[in-house]
């Protein structure tokens, strides 16, 4: 009886290794495909605003938030993988900026390169966004915990 038992141990520890080693094996699948180059943001010009919304004490007013808005203007180049930002009037609410980004899955991320000093560089349109494009409409979103900032932009292409 006990080697039918332990031989009926041994298979269903089997089994249950077998089970944990496909379910890893789809994990790293799911993973890799959700980590993908994303959606391509075409090369050109992309017109829209800025709202940029603070909620730190500082920053704020009696209401506890402070929103501000601009127009705003974002270039891409698809093949060099570059990027230049600017405001389209007011330049105290984002500043202008340029550098490299990079796509993931709903993700982008921008470098800022232009070797500037910044008073404030949580207004400089650098570090991790989410993102959505439809083929028309670049929805970009980006929110500092620290500083209790967030930025959301909605750009047509041109």
């Amino acid at each position: 009886m006990n080697a039918v038992l332990k031989r009926y141990s041994i298979s269903l520890l089997a089994r249950f290794q077998w089970l944990c080693f496909c379910a890893v094996a789809f994990c790293v699948a799911s993973c890799s495909a959700l980590n993908g180059p994303g959606v391509r943001i075409p090369t050109g010009t992309y017109l829209g605003e800025i709202v940029l919304t603070r909620t730190a004490l500082g920053d704020t007013t009696a209401q506890g938030y402070k929103l501000q808005s601009a127009e705003v203007a974002l270039v891409i180049n698809t093949d060099a993988q570059t990027y230049r930002f600017s405001p389209r009037g007011d330049s105290t609410i984002i500043l202008s900026s340029n550098g490299s980004y990079e796509t993931t899955f709903g993700k982008i991320t921008f470098t800022d390169r232009s070797n500037r000093t910044f008073p404030d560089p949580s207004l400089v349109m650098n570090g991790e966004c989410t993102y959505t494009f439809d083929g028309a409409i670049l929805v970009i979103n980006q929110t500092d915990s620290r500083t209790k900032r967030e930025k959301n932009m909605i750009l047509v292409r041109q």
